[in-house]
């Protein structure tokens, strides 16, 4: 957000949010760098997508690219330690999907649409993950495994490589674990793994002999 203080907005649409209402907001958005609007009068997806252009979320302003920056770019501006990023010009929005994992700065505009406000007072939680890990643990001593990891250490990225010869190896996102490391002896790619302790915190290999049927 910006560096300097600002105060929020309220603004009441009256339930008729159109083009000269949007505009409103818009104005009052880059006076006072947040702007709360009240009764909209959106009801569906497709009507607040409508809305997003004038406010500074059209499609030419959405970021949709990606791919890792080069070495001396993240040298530069990443902290030490981290070493994935990527980047974007900031005058871009981005999607929430969208899989950028480490930035230095927040996005210049960030929009919350409340569908169906909570009939009692207290929070309401913009996205909770207590289903999904609730998933993860019913499916098996791996899953309970990634959860207690995951409570002791904070987050996680893990990064799987299959061996080439699997089944799914095709459908994988990333190279087989023979192309990632450069050799086909499995004991020799997990100490090449270990060496990069930068990219890799811990690694270990589980030896599937089916795969190499």
């Amino acid at each position: 957000m910006r560096g300097e203080r600002f105060s929020a907005r309220t603004f009441d649409a009256g339930c008729e949010l159109g083009p000269e209402r949007l505009a409103e907001v818009r104005a009052a958005l880059d006076a006072h760098g947040a702007v709360h609007v009240q009764r909209t009068g959106l009801s569906s997806t497709e009507d607040v997508q409508r809305a997003m252009a004038s406010l500074g979320f059209a499609p030419h302003e959405q970021f949709s690219g990606g791919g890792r920056t080069r070495e001396s770019w993240q040298r530069k501006w990443v902290e030490p330690g981290l070493r994935r990023l990527d980047f974007y010009p900031p005058d871009l929005y981005l999607l929430a999907n969208n899989e950028v994992q480490y930035r230095r700065c927040s996005p210049a505009r960030v929009l919350f649409y409340c569908k169906r406000p909570a009939v009692v007072g207290g929070r309401t939680f913009v996205h909770s993950a207590e289903r999904v890990q609730r998933a993860i643990e019913r499916s098996g001593p791996l899953g309970r495994a990634l959860i207690e990891r995951l409570e002791r250490h904070g987050m996680l990225i893990e990064t799987g490589f299959l061996h080439r010869a699997h089944p799914l190896a095709r459908e994988n996102y990333f190279q087989s674990w023979q192309e990632r490391f450069g050799t086909e002896d499995m004991g020799e790619a997990l100490a090449r793994a270990s060496a990069q302790s930068v990219d890799y915190d811990r690694c270990w290999v589980r030896d599937e002999p089916s795969e190499r049927e």
